[in-house]
């Protein structure tokens, strides 16, 4: 029984309306059903090519010798005409280019028709052939192919077009006639892009037949073991991950598709596999890639909503950076600290820490401190000074009766209760931290926060992804805060500590 692609039919497409009609294989008139046109047909003849095809079977030249041009060829993109290319999206035509590409075609028929000897017509209605094919309904595909086949006198674009022939027919079960076309094609080619036409045929009448053997036999068990054109070299692949499926390595299969869809997307490869419709190729293979490209994409979100999860402090956790951040912040509390003691003569602190430290200083000394500032001229208008200086409280010096004025100008004099500076300033630190405290607890519970707000819909993500990839969601890492506890911690430590040496130094000195 004759099918779309028999090989004993002929279907051409008219010379008025380029619809398709039947046409007896010997030639004569046709009435095109679709604009009544009469169709006046020569007798299809392939002698020449079938000649050619014979000739090439029994050719001297070694496989290995084959190979070696074939793979020395350039395996780069295909050049079409400048005006076609820019019809492309991809290597495909874009359809919003199809009427413009039909009637280019007809034109391009016509022209071929009454004789026209110039290549640059052929080549071009031979691309606009290739490209159009894929966009019109099936019967419409074959009466452009067979047209084309008939018209072009190019043997490598005869070939090509019988070769596309021939895959369609076995894409649609139809293995004579799949074999019929092929018998006027050169077997043997050494030209890269006819040698990869036969080779994506034939492979393809393999996989209608369900015989991976035959498939490996024409691609190779692995990419790269023949040479193959760039562009059937994406189809040819899917061919050879069928045949891997076919011959029961369906894992492998499965890997080689992860990779094609890294490196196009699931989309283009699953477009790439519709292409060979009806024939189903790697079914079970394409189902476990997009599952296991699932999982990885899963597997890797999952992964950064735990990272960015790990990175939101929670709970005491949301303290550390506050605590860490707290003694620069004294730092800086300092310097406007120091400039109101030096321009001021005041201490905003009112010289608390004298307190702790004045019954130190003296037997009778006593808190808390006044400070002044003692500047001495160097210059017509240059003053200098050491520095804001601190006295303690003692029953012989009220200080809290001296003016700032008076207390400058007995400042030498009331070095026996004077405290160091180095004390002073270390004992203003830890006040300040002190006072400080409160504040970067609050400034870490308000972060806790924040962070507990930001963390909500960040678990429930990563819940919904370890279900589905039906394990428990990972639990948070409860040894980060020890972990980052001392470096939080070692700041305010060595702070302290600093702090501290100040204060026993200046009382020792």
């Amino acid at each position: 029984m004759n099918t779309l692609y028999s090989h004993a039919i002929r279907v051409l497409a008219c010379q008025s309306c380029g619809a398709p009609f039947d046409a007896a294989i010997a030639g004569g008139q046709a009435k095109c059903s679709y604009c009544s046109a009469i169709n006046v047909v020569t007798r299809r003849d392939e002698r020449s090519d079938l000649s050619r095809a014979q000739e090439a079977l029994g050719a001297a030249m070694s496989e290995s010798e084959r190979f070696a041009q074939l793979r020395h060829q350039n395996q780069g993109p295909e050049n079409l005409p400048a005006s076609l290319a820019a019809w492309l999206s991809g290597r495909t035509l874009n359809r919003a280019f199809l009427p413009q590409a039909q009637q280019d075609w007809q034109m391009g028929r016509q022209e071929l028709a009454a004789g026209s000897g110039a290549f640059s017509v052929a080549e071009r209605f031979f691309w606009l052939s290739v490209l159009i094919v894929d966009h019109v309904e099936p019967r419409r595909q074959r009466a452009t192919l067979e047209t084309a086949a008939e018209l072009l006198t190019d043997t490598r674009h005869r070939h090509v077009v019988r070769c596309m022939l021939a895959r369609r027919a076995a894409q649609h079960g139809d293995a004579q006639a799949a074999v019929d076309w092929l018998a006027t094609c050169n077997p043997r080619s050494t030209d890269l892009i006819t040698d990869t036409a036969f080779r994506y045929a034939s492979a393809t009448l393999a996989a209608s037949r369900n015989d991976p053997v035959k498939i490996f036999e024409w691609l190779g068990h692995r990419p790269g073991d023949v040479p193959l054109a760039d562009r059937q070299q994406f189809a040819c692949e899917l061919l050879r991950v069928h045949a891997l499926e076919l011959s029961g390595r369906g894992a492998e299969a499965a890997t080689d598709l992860r990779v094609w869809i890294a490196r196009f997307g699931a989309e283009a490869v699953q477009g790439a596999i519709r292409n060979h419709a009806p024939l189903e190729l790697c079914p079970n293979a394409m189902a476990q890639a997009l599952r296991d490209t699932s999982n990885a994409k899963d597997e890797a979100q999952l992964t950064r909503l735990g990272a960015e999860r790990a990175q939101l402090r929670l709970g005491l956790a949301a303290l550390l950076p506050s605590l860490r951040r707290l003694p620069f912040l004294v730092l800086l509390l300092m310097v406007p600290m120091m400039v109101i003691r030096c321009a001021g003569d005041a201490d905003p602190l009112a010289g608390s820490f004298g307190y702790a430290l004045c019954p130190a200083v003296c037997d009778d000394c006593a808190g808390p401190t006044r400070t002044v500032t003692v500047w001495h001229q160097t210059g017509p208008g240059e003053w200098t000074t050491d520095g804001a200086w601190f006295f303690c409280q003692t029953p012989d010096m009220p200080l809290r009766d001296m003016s700032a004025a008076e207390l400058e100008v007995r400042a030498r004099d009331l070095g026996r209760a004077q405290l160091s500076g180095f004390a002073a300033n270390g004992a203003t630190f830890l006040m300040l931290l002190l006072l400080a405290f409160p504040g970067a607890l609050i400034s870490g519970v308000r972060a806790g926060m924040r962070n507990a707000k930001k963390a909500e819909p960040i678990d429930a993500q990563v819940a919904a992804l370890a279900q589905r990839l039906g394990r428990a969601p990972p639990e948070p890492d409860k040894t980060m805060f020890l972990m980052r506890l001392p470096g939080a911690l070692t700041p305010v430590a060595v702070c302290v500590g600093v702090a501290l040496l100040m204060i026993a130094a200046g009382l020792l000195v």
